[in-house]
This record gives C-alpha cells, sequence and structure tokens, in this order.
C-alpha cells in the first residue's frame, strides 16, 4: 500500500510505501484498538499512538 507522507523540508507530500500487512487506519471509533504505526510499523493502541505523534 502507498501512503502520501508529509515532507517538512520541502513541504510537499511524497510516496511512502507500507507493508499490506500492516494495519493502518485513516479513522477509527474506537481509540483502544490495536494498529501499526504509518511511518514506523510499530504495534499500539490508536490513542498513544495519537498521543507520541502529537508530542513530538
Amino acid at each position: 500500500m502507498v501512503l502520501e507522507k508529509w515532507n517538512y523540508k520541502t513541504h510537499k507530500y511524497e510516496p511512502h510505501e507500507i507493508p499490506d500487512e500492516w494495519n493502518c487506519k485513516l479513522s477509527c471509533k474506537d481509540l483502544d484498538e490495536t494498529i501499526n504505526c504509518a511511518n514506523c510499523g510499530k504495534k499500539g493502541k490508536i490513542r498513544r499512538l495519537l498521543l507520541i505523534i502529537r508530542n513530538t
């Protein structure tokens, strides 16, 4: 699967390929669902991954 990832240096989206086995979501109602981080693949609950992204 190919996503688009924001490049902070060029200020443009760039293709970002992830494995098909990863469970990545654009939206979800259950913040305690386990997904893969679209950046590194690490598994975690959506609630936790959002906090990490927000504080970076």
